[in-house]
């Protein structure tokens, strides 16, 4: 049987150094194997990801604006006036947090047909204190069982 020029230097290449090509070998099959897996295991962790946001996320949130800025209070009074005012101990109103009139919207929002189920947040910004030490802090509460029906959290919490 004749062998082709190329066949021949070929076959010298891969016998002349046996351990080297198979290292060669192994080493490109890991890359492949390691493109293959890491591929594999980011679009599974993309796809959990989309699914757990979708499933846990509320699509529709209700809250109140934050208020306006109403550091210059004397722009109401006097818009276009250029005289100098020195107002000393201007009056601060606290603002309150929180949705007014909450139990109102829940009922209306509960007659339209769309909506499936509706549950309730409360968070609280609180200060830890220690001594001298002050974190600051949030407290969160949440309606366990309506919480459950909404987002189906009871599947992957125990």
């Amino acid at each position: 049987m004749i062998k082709s020029t190329n066949f021949q230097i070929a076959f010298a290449h891969l016998t002349s150094r046996v351990r080297q090509g198979l290292i060669a070998t192994l080493s490109v099959t890991f890359s492949i194997s390691m493109y293959i897996f890491m591929n594999g295991f980011m679009t599974g962790v993309n796809d959990i990801q989309t699914e757990l946001a979708f499933s846990t996320l509320a699509h529709i949130r209700i809250y109140n604006d934050l208020p306006e800025d109403k550091s210059n209070i004397l722009k109401d009074y006097y818009p276009t006036e250029t005289k100098l005012i020195n107002l000393r101990h201007p009056k601060i109103i606290q603002y309150t947090e929180g949705i007014k009139n909450s139990d109102k919207i829940v009922n209306s929002l509960k007659q339209v047909a769309e909506i499936t189920e509706i549950t309730s947040q409360v968070n609280f910004n609180v200060f830890f204190k220690k001594g001298a030490i002050q974190v600051n802090g949030m407290l969160s509460g949440i309606n366990v069982i309506q919480e459950d029906r909404l987002f189906g959290t009871s599947e992957s919490i125990i």
